[in-house]
């Protein structure tokens, strides 16, 4: 059994050979439906290319839903996509798969919904086919105790009864989604922790901080579903600031981003029919990132959940200054010069952090962002991302 966990980082060579790996077909099965590709989907074409140069194949598996997407039709006619059914709806059709590569296969999947699906196919098809479960969300119990016993025995019945019998292997893009799966006594044959990479390319443009100051300190906030992002708590700071007096009119101004269920959030804050204040500045989701960041001076991230996120090392890298809560999900980011802390749910303590933000010199923040930029950009390439990948490949194969 390899224990993946011990696998480092490093910066990728740029002629790394997988020769193990030649012949192989990777068929990536992802319940990704989102409206952008995004840094996802932008890591697996990266992943693709590099398994080509080593001779081998990669394929793409979505559900139904994403035909709806506006990327879809342009991805599907430059790469070899199935659509499938999550779930035991999908099995006899990823069983085809299988066999039109006459199990010649590794089968990797990404946001759980066709985790257990792949395994049943694999055990029909009598392979010793590997599994790779990419976990990449962020799984908790309901506070409800008979939910919460419920919600133990799906995760048994996932992460757990799978492994008996299949030869699966996991990648988790943080050490609390590992942590958490493994407490269900999953064999698993090797796993690793791999954080996200970044599509740097995506960041065309970085802050210019020498830029001429007119002194309003700018705020920029995602929004999502409220239950993970929680932007209210960052309108809930603002407003605290300005209606205490302690943030003076046009000091600071807040850009949030449209989510799943923001409108609801700002309804429930500032008051169905009343108007949005001064300070706030909503906007729609954009698939360019730096549209949504440019003229801004700091991200916000209040959520109460997150296994990596793909929006702090895009606004690191950018050259945004960060204010992010003390969840365990972010803290790869923590010990950043440009990084500040507040305690998740806070809104009194994210308050403090936006006041004392706006007193930090203009080139002490250059000076800061600058080096934390440098750092994650070493660390989070799509490049170092599928080299790390591409070994755990090489070591399967070669089991």
């Amino acid at each position: 059994m390899f224990n993946f966990a011990r696998l480092k980082l490093k910066k990728p060579a740029k002629f790394d050979r997988y020769m193990d790996i030649k012949g192989t077909t990777v068929v990536h099965l992802a319940q990704y439906a989102a409206p952008y590709l995004g840094n996802f989907v932008k890591s697996l074409m990266c992943l693709e290319e590099r398994l080509a140069k080593n001779g081998g194949g990669m394929v793409y598996v979505f559900p139904p839903q994403a035909r709806d997407c506006v990327w879809f039709e342009g991805f599907a006619s430059e790469h070899e996509v199935s659509l499938i059914q999550p779930g035991k709806a999908g099995v006899a059709a990823i069983e085809a798969v299988i066999k039109k590569y006459k199990g010649n296969v590794l089968m990797h999947t990404h946001f759980e919904g066709y985790d257990e699906a792949v395994c049943k196919a694999v055990r029909h098809r009598g392979y010793d086919i590997p599994v790779v479960w990419h976990l990449h969300d962020h799984l908790s119990y309901q506070p409800n105790i008979l939910k919460a016993m419920y919600q133990r025995w799906c995760f048994f019945r996932h992460y757990c009864l799978p492994t008996l019998r299949s030869r699966v292997y996991t990648i988790a893009v943080s050490q609390e989604v590992d942590a958490f799966v493994r407490r269900f006594g999953g064999h698993f044959k090797g796993s690793m922790v791999l954080p996200n990479g970044i599509d740097i390319s995506r960041i065309y443009k970085t802050k210019d901080w020498t830029s001429e100051d007119d002194g309003i300190r700018r705020f920029v906030c995602l929004g999502g579903r409220n239950v993970q992002k929680r932007m209210d708590i960052a309108l809930e700071a603002f407003k605290m600031l300005y209606d205490s007096g302690r943030l003076k009119p046009g000091e600071a101004m807040l850009r949030v981003v449209i989510g799943t269920d923001s409108r609801d959030v700002l309804s429930r804050v500032f008051g169905s029919d009343a108007a949005l204040p001064q300070w706030l500045e909503p906007i729609e989701q954009d698939e360019d990132i730096v549209r949504v960041f440019d003229g801004t001076d700091c991200f916000i991230s209040a959520a109460q959940h997150e296994t990596f996120s793909y929006a702090v090392c895009e606004a690191t890298l950018y050259g945004l200054a960060v204010i992010q809560s003390d969840i365990p999900g972010t803290m790869w980011n923590a010990g950043n010069p440009s990084v500040k802390l507040f305690k998740s749910l806070d809104v009194s303590d994210l308050a403090d952090k936006i006041e004392d933000f706006i007193s930090i010199d203009r080139h002490k923040l250059a000076e800061d962002t600058a080096i934390t930029a440098a750092r994650n950009r070493t660390k989070y390439t799509l490049d170092a991302w599928c080299d790390s990948v591409l070994k755990m490949y090489e070591k399967i194969v070669k089991c």
